[in-house]
């Protein structure tokens, strides 16, 4: 009971201590001029039109190309936009949504964090983390000056892939390997860039987990035999075996995970080929001209700018300064003293402090113009567009180290006291403790306050996207079959006026055309014409699409020089329909992560019974007939 409150404590003072990073978005204004603001918005307005037309997963976004449409959520993860959604439905204004979806991926996080350094090294260092998690600068960064929602949304699922996979090896459990998968496929679904660059440092962790459990298994069952013995014990295939199992079941688990996410994964890589790739490549885009300087990782500059070609960005690209100093206070405490002996606790503390601080090294090493090299040989270097993206994943990992200082402290306190082995749990009333979590909260207080702006009514609406692809004409999406970036349509007049949208034009003189709905993947007109007409539709032609006439299903064509869908009419009236399908691809990935989800639930069944009411695990067993024996107990 007393350990149950204790935990509640922690959890209360994570929200409390946390609210000053999402402070802010309790207020009534917005910070529109953050880089991505406008798209964190309207991209939940865009998918909001696909769920009013009926759509589970939409995947068109029908007002982007100036309102000739985009399959927007093919090539973006769709999760956080699920969730913010949930909040719209239930009444929040599109604005509103998000900020309550930032909010949550603050808390979530903190507590993800807290979880899984709490089992590295007790409840005190997990608070210490989840802290330094929530403040440490470039998540500040990606909220206030970036607004970058969906991989904002992704630092929840760091901590907690790594906790379920240690779990995974540590017990072997078939429960975790259904929780590893679904926490790595939630973040694979949520940003698809940050999943890429994330999946490395996973498979660091987990081989390093492996080997370590292995020789762990390996040295306990030499310890009990005779020295004769040892050896021929260490060349045995049961340290082969443990090893090929584990490793099978984290694999099994990074397999499941693609699974349950093959219906964005698979369409995402298929198809990409049918849009314009080469727009989100090239100019601002490259990679090469975004490595970081040496001194703009120690630098406390903090500005509201952008990130740019050389060193003379405006935007802070620091590691910070609490979670660096931190670190480092951990790394000397945990080895202070390397060469006295310590117990298996202690060692492996000192392995994990190891681990992380070289895997800190080796990212910021890859932030730095002296890897160009290395990025010039991995082909998909390209999509990640900036490396200093890759301070997502050290503050990750310095916020982990950040609670191997408690730790640290604790372990030289009990050092005279025989209690090297020992996992440090000091009292959470601990008054250094909050001294600590305070000058956390100090470091980086000045960069909670983001740039406020009015909320702009404008910004909710379909107008909001061609407001932004105006003011930026070389952002206007295209796809494969369009020729020329259009640099205006015959939709922008409308869009301005606010008024109801005619989304197609008859090419065939004395033909009319009459709306009779715009959907978020669908489009519905009525056509009259004494001869067979040419009807082009104001949407690009994208896979998937499909035309009908009166209901049934006619061929459809890309037209130059953008790639609007057109398509041949009877004379007569007809009703004439677009809507967005599925392409096989699609269904194949829809019936992968169906199928993965049921063998998930199926390795989680024990874990779901004990969730039921007892009433309904089962149907009770009719009472014996008479001359029957009662069963027994």
């Amino acid at each position: 009971m007393k350990d149950n409150r204790s935990e509640l404590n922690n959890i209360f003072l994570i929200l409390a201590l946390s609210i000053f990073a999402w402070g802010p978005l309790l207020t009534p204004v917005y910070f529109l001029k953050a880089h991505d603001a406008a798209h964190s918005v309207f991209f939940l307005t865009e998918f909001h039109q696909g769920i009013q037309d009926g759509y589970l997963y939409p995947r068109w976004g029908p007002d982007h190309g100036l309102g000739y449409g985009y399959p927007t959520f093919i090539f973006y993860a769709p999760l956080a936009y699920y969730v913010a959604e949930v909040f719209h439905l239930l009444g929040a204004g599109p604005t509103a949504a998000v900020k309550i979806t930032y909010a949550l991926a603050f808390i979530l996080s903190g507590l993800t964090m807290y979880a899984f350094v709490k089992r590295l090294w007790g409840p005190e260092a997990g608070l210490v983390s989840a802290l330094v998690y929530t403040y440490v600068p470039y998540r500040l960064v990606d909220i206030y000056v970036r607004c970058a929602f969906t991989e904002f949304c992704a630092f929840v699922f760091f901590p907690l892939i790594l906790l379920l996979f240690l779990e995974l090896v540590e017990t072997g459990q078939r429960r975790y390997l259904a929780l590893a998968a679904l926490a790595y496929a939630g973040l694979i679904l949520t940003h698809i860039v940050t999943a890429f660059l994330f999946t490395p440092l996973l498979m660091a962790y987990v081989l390093w987990l492996v080997l370590r459990q292995t020789r762990a298994r390996t040295l306990f069952a030499v310890g009990d035999l005779s020295p004769q013995k040892r050896t021929e014990v260490r060349t045995t295939r049961s340290s082969l075996w443990q090893w090929l199992r584990l490793s099978s079941l984290s694999l099994a688990a990074a397999v499941l995970a693609l699974g349950l996410s093959a219906v964005f994964l698979l369409p995402a890589l298929v198809e990409r080929s049918y849009i314009a790739q080469e727009q989100w490549t090239r100019a601002t885009y490259r990679y090469d001209q975004h490595f970081i300087y040496p001194f703009q990782l120690l630098s406390a500059f903090w500005d509201y700018g952008y990130a740019v070609e050389g060193p003379e960005d405006t935007m802070s690209l620091q590691l910070g300064l609490a979670a660096v100093t931190l670190s480092l206070m951990a790394v000397v405490l945990t080895f202070r003293r390397w060469d006295e002996p310590f117990g298996l606790a202690q060692g492996r503390r000192q392995g994990t402090v190891l681990f992380f601080l070289g895997l800190t090294l080796a990212i910021i090493l890859a932030m730095l113009p002296l890897s160009l090299p290395v990025w010039r040989l991995l082909s998909a270097a390209a999509l990640v567009q900036f490396p200093w993206r890759l301070l997502a994943l050290t503050a990750f990992t310095l916020s982990v180290l950040a609670g191997a200082v408690v730790s640290g402290l604790s372990s030289e306190a009990h050092r005279n006291q025989g209690a090297e082995g020992e996992r440090a749990h000091t009292s959470t009333t601990n008054p250094g403790l909050y001294v600590l979590l305070l000058v956390v909260i100090l470091a980086s207080f000045s960069y909670t306050l983001p740039e406020y702006t009015e909320l702009s009514p404008r910004l909710e609406t379909p107008a909001a996207p061609l407001d932004f692809e105006l003011a930026h004409p070389d952002m206007v999406s295209m796809v494969a079959y369009t020729q020329e970036q259009p640099r205006s349509t015959p939709l922008v007049a409308q869009y301005m006026a606010g008024e109801p949208l005619v989304k197609a034009h008859a090419l065939t003189p004395g033909a009319t055309v009459e709306m009779v709905r715009h959907g978020g993947g669908s489009e519905e007109i009525t056509v009259r014409s004494s001869q067979q007409a040419t009807i082009q539709f104001y949407t690009y032609y994208f896979p998937g699409w499909r035309g009908y006439v009166d209901g049934q299903e006619v061929p459809i064509r890309p037209e130059a020089p953008y790639g609007l869908i057109t398509l041949d009419v009877p004379a007569g009236e007809h009703r004439v329909k677009i809507r967005f399908g599925d392409t096989p691809i699609r269904v194949v990935g829809k019936v992968i992560s169906l199928l993965s989800l049921g063998l998930s639930l199926f390795l989680l069944k024990d874990d779901l019974r004990r969730l039921l009411p007892r009433g309904r695990r089962g149907l009770p067993k009719p009472p014996p007939q008479a001359g029957e024996p009662s069963p027994p107990g």
